[in-house]
């Protein structure tokens, strides 16, 4: 079903389970948004997603100190598009440029994320607790029924994955060229790298189906991130 009908509410997010009763709950911090921030109360109609491919449409029942109550009028699924593909990105030393590549990605409809440290990587730090809140911001500000899986490699040489396409400016095959040989029903996962490159024994290592080029000039790795989701969302 498409998500149009979204597009001028808010959505809420709940890992809660719905109880047999179809009732839902919202935790601390997402019934804190929905009733000092929204203003929402009771009898109020809200949209949850529990980040698994289901958006509820409620019904505001309670409001209580640290959780709000939703009944469950209907449930709308949706299909995770583009699960068979994983983006490999470098741990960016800049942390906002960092954020910004991985809520491009997630705007975009990817589930499968994996930030890795390189030879070249100056940023070594991952704090999953800061990444799944980002995550979860995101899938709410993008009406996405997915939340993503984040993973952190600490060395790319022992990365394990399906069909890996790499990227690198000596190319000659474009992606534009590669992306009439993707078969609907296999996994990809598409490496791009850090600013200084990946070293030659890294790519050695993960064995790459293809070696691909993005684009004639040299962009920044969120650039680059963010231009190969496009072109691939679009398959």
């Amino acid at each position: 079903m498409n998500q149009d009908f979204l597009s001028n509410t808010e959505l809420f997010y709940s890992d809660l389970p719905v109880s047999e009763d179809r009732i839902l709950s919202l935790g601390y911090e997402e019934s804190k948004h929905a009733t000092k921030v929204l203003r929402k109360s009771v009898g109020d109609e809200i949209y949850v997603t529990n980040g698994k491919g289901s958006i509820f449409r409620g019904e505001i029942l309670s409001v209580e100190k640290r959780e709000v109550k939703v009944k469950v009028i209907n449930e709308l699924k949706f299909k995770n598009k583009l699960k068979n593909y994983t983006f490999l990105i470098p741990n960016l030393h800049n942390k906002d440029r960092m954020r910004f590549a991985v809520e491009k990605l997630i705007e975009l409809g990817f589930t499968n994320i994996v930030i890795y440290n390189s030879s070249r990587t100056l940023a070594k730090g991952f704090n999953r607790d800061k990444w799944e809140k980002v995550l979860v911001a995101a899938i709410k500000q993008s009406l996405r029924a997915y939340l993503p899986e984040i993973r952190f490699c600490n060395k790319l040489t022992k990365f394990e994955g399906e069909n890996i396409c790499v990227f690198e400016q000596q190319s000659e095959m474009l992606i534009t060229e590669f992306i009439k040989q993707i078969k609907e029903n296999k996994k990809y996962t598409f490496l791009l790298g850090p600013e200084g490159g990946l070293a030659e024994d890294e790519i050695k290592s993960l064995s790459p189906l293809a070696i691909l080029k993005l684009s004639e000039y040299r962009l920044r790795s969120e650039t680059a991130i963010i231009s190969v989701a496009s072109i691939i969302a679009t398959l």
